[in-house]
């Protein structure tokens, strides 16, 4: 494995674990209110990822010699899972959200870019919070199914065309 490559997948395991991080960090707002919870988890990881650009290319990227980061990134799914769930069950998630609409919320805020990190920072805290809204329990119109995406599916490179 390159240095770089080293660097991202080390990059890429800080970020799963991170976010892994963040959901027992929030577990207090989790276990009171699952949904503060989990929008806690949603900021704080899109708030990392739209502030270094390296972690969104570590995404993008995939190095199988990573096991560290597969273990960790499994982890965070799992810890992600139980707070969905327990939103969900609280009646503060709508019931057709699916794991896929978080690889899609992680997809569409890699796609920031700004000047600086401030002008990052708060174009990610924008789009988190309208997609945050829109995974809100309520008086919603359904959805089309979800696709099957699973954060895997980030660091994957696109297809060749």
């Amino acid at each position: 494995m390159t240095n770089e490559a080293r660097s991202l997948s080390s990059q890429a395991a800080a970020w799963a674990i991170s976010s892994g991080s963040a959901t027992r960090r929030s577990g207090c707002d989790a276990m009171r209110c699952p949904w503060r919870g989990f929008c806690s988890v949603m900021e704080k990881v899109c708030a990392m990822q739209a502030t270094d650009r390296g972690l969104t290319a570590a995404f993008l990227t995939r190095f199988p010699e990573a096991v560290d980061y597969e273990r960790a990134r499994t982890h965070a799914e799992n810890s992600l899972a139980r707070l969905v769930q327990r939103a969900k069950d609280g009646g503060q998630l709508r019931d057709d959200f699916d794991p896929a609409d978080v690889t899609l919320l992680l997809l569409a805020n890699s796609g920031i870019v700004g000047d600086s990190h401030q002008v990052s920072l708060a174009a990610s805290r924008r789009l988190v919070a309208y997609l945050l809204q829109s995974f809100r329990a309520g008086d919603t119109e359904p959805l089309p199914p979800p696709p099957p995406l699973a954060l895997h599916h980030i660091h994957r490179p696109p297809p060749r065309r």
